[in-house]
C-alpha cells in the first residue's frame, strides 16, 4: 500500500440526506391545525322539494390522537350549514343536509370545511408478545378475504408460508412490514389513480400505501394475525397527503400500527391523523352523496389535499444506546463490515426502522431494517459493503455514512485509499428474494440474485419433491448486475417442494403449494359500481345508483334518490 503523508489532498464525500431536516420516522408528538375539504356541484332537473344529503369523513379521538376542536361546515349558495352527526363504529361522520336544492338551483355548487385542532402522539413501548398458534377468540371479521385482501389464495399462502414461518407475532409483523417495505416498489405515476389488490401487487411488485397496505394486510391475516385497514393523513418527509395503513391486535394489548410504505410496525409516528378503520380500503369511504328527487340529479366532487399547520413538534429521546464499530481506512473494491451495536433502554418490547445510509458510490444491501428489541436487550446489527473500483489518483477519500434510528442520527466517515497493488476481483452473489408463484397446476418460482462483486459468478438452483429433482438450473450473474431466475414445473399438486440454491453458500427452502381452500372464488379488481379516484386533489367520474324511492303526491311522481360514493386513494 502507498504511505501518504500530511500534504496529500483529499476528498470528502457525505451521504445524501437533505429529508433529516424533519423524519417522520421520529415525531413523538405532534399539535396541528389540519383542514380537509371537498367540493362540487349538482346538475339536472331541479324541483321544488328535492334534497341533498353529505356524508363527510371527519376526524375523532382515537387512542393516539385527541380533537382539541373542530368545526364543520357545508357553504352552498351564500348559506352555511352545520354539521350533524353519525357514528358507525370506529369511524365518524359530519352529515350536512339541504332540504331544498332549488334554492340553490342558481348556483349549484358546495363547499365542505372542516377544520380542527388535533394533538397526536406514538409510544414504542409494545406489549407481551403473543404465540400466533394460540389463535385469537372473537377476532374473526378481521381475518377473512376481503375485495382487495385474498387470503384465501393460493399464491399469498404458499409466500406466507416460506417467508414468514416464525410462530412469534411480534416476529411476523415485523418480517412482514420489512419484506413489503423491501421488495414492492412505490411507484407513484402508474398507481396512484386507482386501487390494487394484495394478488396484484404480490404479481407486480408496484404500487402505493393502498397496495403495501393489502399485502401486507393478506400475509398478516394468512398468518391469522386480525387486521383492519386505516384512512387519514400522513407526513412523507416533504409533504403531509392522504395515506393508508394498517392495525393489528398484538395479544391481549389491544391494536398497535403497521405502516410498511415507510417500514414502522408496532409502533406509527406521530405525524399519522387517523380518519377511518375498516376491514378494507374500499370500505373507507370519504364522501358520500344522496339525493332524493323527481328526476334524475348528477353530483359531482373533488376531495381536496388536506392542509395541515404545525404549531409544535416533540421528537424522541433516549430509546436506544448505539456504539458504531468500523474500519478507520480501507482499499478500493474491498468489501467492509459497519457495526452497530444497539441497546433498548426500554423495559419492554419495541421494534423500531434503524438505517445506514452509505453514499451512492459504495455498494450496500438491505440499508433500512425492522429490529425487535427485547426489554432492555443489546444487539449487533451489521451491513456489509463495497468500497468502489477506481479512485482519482493522488487522493484518499473520506465517504460520510448516517446512522438513524427515531431518536439517533448519528454521523461518520471511513477513509478509503488506493492500493498499490492491483485488487484481486471478487464475485459476491447473494439471494434477494425467493417467491412462489402458483397457476392453473404450474409451480413457479423466481429467484433474485444479485452480484455485488466486480468478478462475474454464478448460482446453482435445483427443485426438488422428496429426494427427486424436478428442475435444476445453473446461471451466471455478472458483475453488479441483478438476474432473476424462473424454475416452473407443472402438474403440480399439494405438496411440499425443496429448493436449494448454492450462491456460492447452499441455502434451502420449503416451498408449499397448499390445498385448495373450500368456496375459493376470483376476486375482481375493483369493487363492482365504484370508481377510484387519485387523490391529492384528483376528481372522480361518481357512479350513480337510482332507485325507486316512492311515490309521491296525486300525480304519481317516481322519487329518484341518487347515492354517489367518493373514495380517496391514499398515497
Amino acid at each position: 500500500m502507498k504511505k501518504f503523508f500530511a500534504a496529500l489532498a483529499f476528498s470528502f464525500l457525505l451521504v445524501q440526506a437533505s429529508a433529516l431536516e424533519f423524519r417522520p420516522s421520529s415525531v413523538k408528538e405532534m399539535d396541528v391545525n389540519v383542514l380537509l375539504s371537498a367540493e362540487g356541484s349538482f346538475s339536472g332537473e331541479i324541483s321544488s322539494g328535492d334534497t341533498l344529503e353529505l356524508k363527510f369523513l371527519t376526524l375523532n379521538d382515537t387512542e393516539t390522537q385527541e380533537v382539541i376542536w373542530i368545526n364543520e361546515k357545508l357553504l352552498i349558495g351564500t348559506e352555511v350549514i352545520e354539521a350533524t352527526h353519525e357514528v358507525e363504529g370506529p369511524n365518524k361522520f359530519a352529515v350536512f343536509k339541504v332540504n331544498d336544492l332549488q334554492e340553490f338551483a342558481g348556483t349549484p355548487t358546495f363547499k365542505i370545511e372542516v377544520r380542527a385542532r388535533l394533538k397526536t402522539r406514538s409510544s414504542v413501548e409494545l406489549g407481551e408478545d403473543f404465540n400466533i398458534s394460540s389463535g385469537f377468540e372473537g377476532m374473526q371479521s378481521f381475518l377473512q378475504e376481503t375485495d382487495y385482501i385474498e387470503v384465501n389464495d393460493k399464491e399469498l399462502e404458499s409466500k406466507t408460508r416460506l417467508e414468514f414461518e416464525s410462530d412469534s407475532e411480534l416476529e411476523s409483523i415485523r418480517e412482514i412490514a420489512e419484506w413489503v417495505n423491501q421488495n414492492i416498489v412505490y411507484d407513484f405515476e402508474n398507481y396512484y389513480n386507482g386501487t390494487w389488490s394484495a394478488k396484484s401487487t404480490y404479481n407486480s411488485r408496484r404500487g402505493v400505501c393502498d397496495e403495501f397496505a393489502n399485502l401486507t394486510a393478506a400475509f398478516t391475516r394468512i398468518k391469522g394475525i386480525p387486521t383492519r385497514y386505516v384512512s387519514g393523513v400522513s407526513f412523507d418527509g416533504k409533504l403531509f397527503g392522504n395515506h393508508g395503513w394498517l392495525e393489528v391486535i398484538l395479544g391481549n394489548s389491544g391494536w398497535i400500527g403497521v405502516d410498511s410504505t415507510y417500514g414502522e410496525a408496532g409502533y406509527l409516528d406521530a405525524a399519522h391523523f387517523t380518519l377511518a378503520k375498516t376491514l378494507d380500503a374500499n370500505q373507507s369511504v370519504n364522501l358520500q352523496t344522496t339525493t332524493v328527487s323527481r328526476q334524475p340529479i348528477t353530483v359531482e366532487s373533488t376531495l381536496h389535499n388536506p392542509e395541515v399547520e404545525v404549531n409544535g413538534i416533540k421528537f424522541f429521546e433516549d430509546l436506544v444506546e448505539v456504539e458504531i464499530i468500523k474500519p478507520e481506512r480501507v482499499g478500493l473494491n474491498e468489501e467492509f463490515e459497519v457495526k452497530a451495536v444497539v441497546k433498548n433502554r426500554k423495559a419492554a418490547n419495541i421494534i423500531i426502522p434503524v438505517e445506514l445510509l452509505f453514499h451512492q458510490d459504495i455498494q450496500a444491501e438491505n440499508q433500512s431494517r425492522l429490529e425487535w428489541f427485547k426489554p432492555l436487550e443489546e444487539k449487533t446489527i451489521s451491513w456489509k459493503a463495497v468500497t468502489p473500483a477506481e479512485g482519482r489518483e493522488g487522493y484518499f477519500t473520506k465517504y460520510g455514512m448516517i446512522f438513524l434510528t427515531p431518536d439517533k442520527n448519528i454521523s461518520f466517515s471511513v477513509e478509503v485509499f488506493p492500493e498499490e497493488t492491483e485488487m484481486e476481483e471478487k464475485s459476491r452473489v447473494s439471494i434477494l428474494d425467493v417467491s412462489p408463484f402458483i397457476k392453473e397446476g404450474t409451480l413457479s418460482i423466481e429467484v433474485k440474485l444479485k452480484n455485488s462483486g466486480g468478478k462475474d459468478g454464478s448460482a446453482a438452483l435445483r427443485l426438488s419433491l422428496k429426494s427427486r429433482q424436478l428442475a435444476s438450473e445453473t446461471v451466471s450473474v455478472e458483475a453488479g448486475q441483478t438476474k432473476t431466475v424462473v424454475l416452473e414445473v407443472q402438474g403440480v399438486k399439494p405438496e411440499k417442494f425443496l429448493l436449494s440454491i448454492e450462491a456460492p453458500e447452499l441455502r434451502e427452502f420449503e416451498i408449499v403449494v397448499p390445498e385448495e381452500k373450500p368456496g375459493e372464488v376470483e376476486i375482481s379488481e375493483k369493487p363492482v359500481g365504484i370508481e377510484v379516484s387519485g387523490s391529492n386533489g384528483g376528481s372522480a367520474e361518481l357512479e350513480n345508483y337510482l332507485v325507486i324511492a316512492g311515490i309521491v303526491g296525486v300525480a304519481f311522481i317516481a322519487v329518484i334518490a341518487g347515492v354517489f360514493i367518493f373514495l380517496a386513494k391514499r398515497l
